[in-house]
Protein backbone atom coordinates (compact mmCIF):
# COMPACT_ATOMS: atom_id res chain seq x y z
CA UNK A 1 0.00 0.00 0.00
CA UNK A 2 1.05 3.50 -0.63
CA UNK A 3 1.72 5.74 2.36
CA UNK A 4 -1.11 8.26 1.72
CA UNK A 5 -3.64 5.40 1.67
CA UNK A 6 -2.25 3.99 4.93
CA UNK A 7 -2.51 7.42 6.57
CA UNK A 8 -6.07 7.83 5.32
CA UNK A 9 -7.10 4.43 6.73
CA UNK A 10 -5.37 5.19 10.05
CA UNK A 11 -7.05 8.61 10.26
CA UNK A 12 -10.48 7.13 9.53
CA UNK A 13 -9.94 4.43 12.15
CA UNK A 14 -8.95 7.01 14.78
CA UNK A 15 -12.00 9.14 13.94
CA UNK A 16 -14.30 6.11 14.13
CA UNK A 17 -12.94 5.15 17.56
CA UNK A 18 -13.28 8.75 18.79
CA UNK A 19 -16.89 9.00 17.56
CA UNK A 20 -17.76 5.64 19.10
CA UNK A 21 -16.24 6.69 22.41
CA UNK A 22 -18.31 9.89 22.48
CA UNK A 23 -21.51 7.99 21.68
CA UNK A 24 -20.91 5.18 24.16
CA UNK A 25 -19.68 7.34 27.03
CA UNK A 26 -19.87 11.10 26.41
CA UNK A 27 -18.35 11.89 29.81
CA UNK A 28 -16.03 8.88 30.00
CA UNK A 29 -18.14 7.43 32.83
CA UNK A 30 -17.67 10.37 35.19
CA UNK A 31 -20.22 12.64 36.78
CA UNK A 32 -20.15 16.17 35.38
CA UNK A 33 -21.76 19.44 36.47
CA UNK A 34 -25.25 20.18 35.17
CA UNK A 35 -25.35 21.92 31.80
CA UNK A 36 -28.78 23.12 30.67
CA UNK A 37 -27.99 23.03 26.96
CA UNK A 38 -26.62 19.48 27.15
CA UNK A 39 -29.60 18.36 29.25
CA UNK A 40 -32.06 19.62 26.65
CA UNK A 41 -30.19 19.09 23.37
CA UNK A 42 -27.35 16.55 23.61
CA UNK A 43 -27.91 13.73 21.08
CA UNK A 44 -26.76 11.08 23.58
CA UNK A 45 -29.44 10.71 26.26
CA UNK A 46 -27.18 9.17 28.90
CA UNK A 47 -25.27 12.43 29.32
CA UNK A 48 -28.20 13.32 31.62
CA UNK A 49 -27.37 10.36 33.85
CA UNK A 50 -23.85 11.69 34.31
CA UNK A 51 -25.28 15.04 35.45
CA UNK A 52 -27.62 13.42 37.98
CA UNK A 53 -25.41 13.97 41.06
CA UNK A 54 -25.21 17.72 40.46
CA UNK A 55 -28.95 17.91 39.68
CA UNK A 56 -29.86 16.08 42.89
CA UNK A 57 -27.53 18.34 44.85
CA UNK A 58 -29.15 21.43 43.28
CA UNK A 59 -32.67 20.13 43.95
CA UNK A 60 -32.00 19.13 47.55
CA UNK A 61 -30.16 22.32 48.51
CA UNK A 62 -32.14 24.94 46.58
CA UNK A 63 -35.53 23.16 46.83
CA UNK A 64 -36.83 24.95 43.71
CA UNK A 65 -40.50 25.28 42.86
CA UNK A 66 -42.11 23.24 40.10
CA UNK A 67 -41.97 26.25 37.75
CA UNK A 68 -38.23 26.74 38.29
CA UNK A 69 -37.55 23.04 37.69
CA UNK A 70 -39.60 23.07 34.48
CA UNK A 71 -37.76 26.18 33.26
CA UNK A 72 -34.41 24.48 33.82
CA UNK A 73 -35.15 20.85 32.90
CA UNK A 74 -38.23 21.05 30.68
CA UNK A 75 -41.73 19.70 31.25
CA UNK A 76 -40.76 16.05 31.75
CA UNK A 77 -40.92 13.27 29.19
CA UNK A 78 -43.80 11.35 30.74
CA UNK A 79 -46.24 14.18 31.44
CA UNK A 80 -48.74 12.72 28.97
CA UNK A 81 -49.11 9.60 31.14
CA UNK A 82 -50.30 11.52 34.18
CA UNK A 83 -53.76 13.08 34.55
CA UNK A 84 -53.75 16.83 34.11
CA UNK A 85 -54.97 17.21 37.70
CA UNK A 86 -51.77 15.58 39.04
CA UNK A 87 -49.11 18.21 38.50
CA UNK A 88 -47.17 17.21 41.59
CA UNK A 89 -44.71 14.79 40.00
CA UNK A 90 -42.22 15.09 37.12
CA UNK A 91 -40.21 12.29 35.52
CA UNK A 92 -37.16 12.74 33.30
CA UNK A 93 -35.34 10.05 31.33
CA UNK A 94 -31.68 9.74 32.24
CA UNK A 95 -30.47 6.68 30.35
CA UNK A 96 -31.55 3.30 29.09
CA UNK A 97 -29.55 0.16 29.72
CA UNK A 98 -31.38 -2.10 27.34
CA UNK A 99 -32.51 -5.19 29.22
CA UNK A 100 -31.89 -3.70 32.67
CA UNK A 101 -34.33 -0.85 32.15
CA UNK A 102 -34.38 2.89 32.24
CA UNK A 103 -32.97 5.24 34.81
CA UNK A 104 -35.30 8.12 35.62
CA UNK A 105 -35.15 11.29 37.67
CA UNK A 106 -38.34 11.61 39.71
CA UNK A 107 -39.21 14.91 41.36
CA UNK A 108 -42.13 15.17 43.76
CA UNK A 109 -43.79 18.48 44.60
CA UNK A 110 -46.26 19.49 47.28
CA UNK A 111 -49.78 20.62 46.34
CA UNK A 112 -48.65 24.27 46.33
CA UNK A 113 -45.84 23.52 43.81
CA UNK A 114 -43.02 23.63 46.36
CA UNK A 115 -40.29 20.98 46.24
CA UNK A 116 -40.79 17.82 48.29
CA UNK A 117 -38.14 15.29 47.20
CA UNK A 118 -36.14 13.98 44.26
CA UNK A 119 -34.59 10.61 43.51
CA UNK A 120 -33.09 8.44 40.80
CA UNK A 121 -35.40 5.59 39.86
CA UNK A 122 -34.58 2.33 38.11
CA UNK A 123 -37.79 0.35 37.75
CA UNK A 124 -36.76 -3.19 36.92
Amino acid sequence: MKKPFKYLILTLLILAVACLTVVISPTFGRQVPFNEWAWKHHPVLKVRYYMSDSILEWLNTEKPSREVVMDKLGKGEFSEFFPSSDDNYLLYRLKSDGFIGEYLLGIDFNADGSFNEASILNPD
